[in-house]
């Protein structure tokens, strides 16, 4: 697809992204660290001993957490863009190719074309968006 520049690549990535924050989400209730340190009593008698100690690592977990909000935000952005779509023939197709991810001959059997119909009305879309984002940004494109 030669339209779209900015806005298709977020579209394609959308199921990879919906995934990346299911794993991330799996590696921050794994991040469980336990470690063993030696101490000893506050009052007499001194007796050293050893403490078992436990938690999250909360740098780590920030980290993880900003990289979700990220992901979820980009997320939305293709939800919310298909959402706003007049054409209801547009958002099944973005819906069905881009969130679901279907082919474009199962796209075009259950809208009753072919696939070329449907992978042509995504391109048009993609087109349409880039052109009316450059007239919303001032752009010449």
């Amino acid at each position: 697809m030669n339209g779209g520049k900015q806005l298709e690549p977020e579209f394609v990535q959308y199921r990879a992204m919906r995934q990346e924050i299911a794993a991330l989400r799996r590696q921050r209730a794994a991040l469980y660290v336990t470690d063993t340190v030696r101490a000893s009593a506050s009052e007499h008698p001194y007796l050293a001993h050893t403490v078992a100690i436990a938690g999250k690592d909360q740098r780590l977990t920030r980290r993880i957490d900003a990289r979700i909000e990220r992901l979820r935000r980009r997320c939305e952005a293709v939800e919310n863009t298909i959402v706003a779509e007049e054409d209801s023939r547009d958002r099944l197709v973005l819906s069905l190719r881009y969130l679901e991810g279907s082919s474009w001959r199962e796209i075009g059997q259950r809208m009753g074309t072919g696939e070329d119909a449907a992978r042509k009305r995504a391109e048009r879309f993609f087109v349409r968006s880039q052109k009316s984002e450059g007239k919303n940004t001032g752009s010449s494109k």
